[in-house]
């Protein structure tokens, strides 16, 4: 969490040094297809920032398994449950815009930050007659990078729709994930359920 206020802190003090009629502000929603073992997973999320001299921008960006969820062959060590697999990303974006007057032109782009991953199931009661909340319900937090290239289109001033091929790494350790199995055994949670290749379309609103 800390050096993702560094890097709001680096995006906010070039704000600040950036000339007020040379930079605009841009929002927009995207859709992201996510190869993660060998299963595709549908995403969903939104950009915000800022894009100065035609060729630089720099932004947040925030999405995960918001409408989709993905299911690994891991079963409760209790009852007979599958949890679903949900994770989000938070992270500081650059992206370096080449030709950017023209009606069609590329980009290359560096997501990084934190993800937050967990198991959750549809509430529960146990055999006591209790709510069931097992600890794999808690987000286990790493950091990942995201680089990317992208292909912009300029049709309108005000907004600029863009396809994205970017492929994710996550920084994970090794963790056993309690009250999990997998073939019978203790589950381990690795970049591999994070990591992914990824292909988006996102539309953004604003100045450019």
């Amino acid at each position: 969490m800390g050096k993702l206020l560094v890097y709001i802190a680096i995006f906010c003090c070039t704000l600040g040094a950036v000339r007020a009629d040379s930079f605009g502000v841009s929002l927009g929603p995207f859709i992201k297809t996510s190869l993660v073992q060998d299963n595709l997973v549908w995403l969903t999320g939104a950009r915000l920032g800022v894009t100065f001299d035609k060729e630089y921008y720099i932004g947040l960006s925030l999405y995960g398994t918001t409408f989709d969820s993905y299911k690994p062959n891991v079963q409760d060590l209790n009852y007979i449950l599958y949890p679903d697999f949900n994770f989000n990303f938070i992270g500081l974006e650059a992206e370096y815009n080449i030709s950017p007057d023209s009606e069609i032109f590329p980009s290359i782009c560096i997501n990084n930050g934190i993800s937050l991953a967990k198991f959750d199931i549809p509430y529960s009661i146990d055999k006591n007659g209790q709510l069931y909340n097992p600890n794999y319900r808690e987000n286990t937090v790493s950091y990942y990078i995201e680089p990317s290239i992208n292909l912009n289109f300029n049709f309108k001033s005000f907004y600029k729709m863009s396809l994205c091929l970017s492929y994710r790494y996550a920084l994970l350790k090794k963790t056993a994930i309690n009250g999990l199995v997998e073939n019978n055994s203790q589950f381990y949670l690795d970049n591999s359920y994070l990591n992914g290749l990824n292909l988006a379309f996102s539309v953004r609103f604003g100045r450019f």
